[in-house]
This record gives C-alpha cells, structure tokens and sequence, in this order.
C-alpha cells in the first residue's frame, strides 16, 4: 500500500484523524518515529499493511470504513421477497428475518423457512432470526451476542420489533 492509503486505513481502523500516526504506531508496536519514516520514504512495509487490515475487521484490504448492517429484501427464483440482515463487519454473517405465527411457525409468505436448526434467535414473538450463514468464524458462545446486536440493529432501523426476552437457541 502507498502512503495515502496507509493514512486512510490507519483512519479507518482507528476511526479518527486525530494524533493518527502515532496512534496506529502503538497499535501496531513501533515508535512513532518509526511510521514518520515510513510517510517520509513513501513506503510502508508489508507487515503493517497485513496488521492494518486485521485491525479493520478481516475485510479486504481497502482503506474506507464499511457499514455496520446491511437490512434488505432479496428476490428468489420463484420470485417471492425474503428480508435479510448483514453484518458487514468482523465477524460477518447473513441471516434470513422471517416472521412466525404466535405457534412459532413462519407465516405461509414466508416459506420455505429453517426456523428450528442451527442457530435461530427469537427476537420477539412473532420474529425470528434463522438460516444464518457465518462468513466469519465465531465461537458458538458469542453468536448469541452477535445474533442479539443484529436484533438491535433491526428496532433501530425503524421495525417495530422489540429486543426484550430474546434467545438463541
């Protein structure tokens, strides 16, 4: 990576411009000195350039920050709408948003719907995150966090849907 875009990761992973050199130096274990060299001889070794990244979230190595989510329908074969939410950030993952009867099975729009296997977190009554695709590892004993940051990500977006007595299960 050249210098300027150094600069924009190291912004984007600390997410600030203030003080950033020698904030992404103790990040990365060097002097400060050490990363002015590094701006003044216009080259940045590859090992930071690796760190950085690791820092940013796993991503690809692009110097701009990512959203948090991503919330939105996608169109199926047959043509019928499923709603979706991404985390677009480490650890990343897809799960389908799907809306059940109050015996827990998905409303007849909704179907074909897995709302019984692998990792479903209820949301409220009638929602239920399922199908989830881990693109990220993540231990089995933190998806329930990250499953419940997603529910949160969903009542800020404007549905009602309500992240009290939520459980993964």
């Amino acid at each position: 990576m050249d210098v300027h875009e150094f600069q924009r990761a190291a912004i984007t992973a600390l997410q600030t411009s203030v003080d950033w050199q020698a904030q992404i130096a103790e990040r990365l274990g060097v002097e400060l000195r050490t990363v002015l060299l590094w701006i003044d001889n216009e080259e940045v070794p590859k090992w930071a350039d690796d760190k950085i990244s690791e820092i940013i979230g796993k991503l690809e190595k692009t110097p701009w920050p990512r959203d948090e989510w991503l919330i939105g329908d996608a169109l199926a074969e047959d043509g019928t709408r499923r709603e979706y939410i991404m985390r677009m950030r480490y650890p990343r993952f897809v799960a389908r948003i799907v809306i059940c009867e109050l015996n827990g099975e998905p409303q007849l729009e909704e179907l074909p719907a897995d709302v019984h296997s692998g990792f479903t977190y209820m949301v409220d009554e009638e929602t239920v995150l399922c199908e989830v695709v881990w693109i990220d590892q993540v231990l089995d004993v933190e998806a329930s966090k990250w499953l419940g940051a997603a529910a949160a990500a969903l009542a800020r977006d404007g549905d009602d849907l309500v992240e009290d007595d939520a459980s993964v299960h």
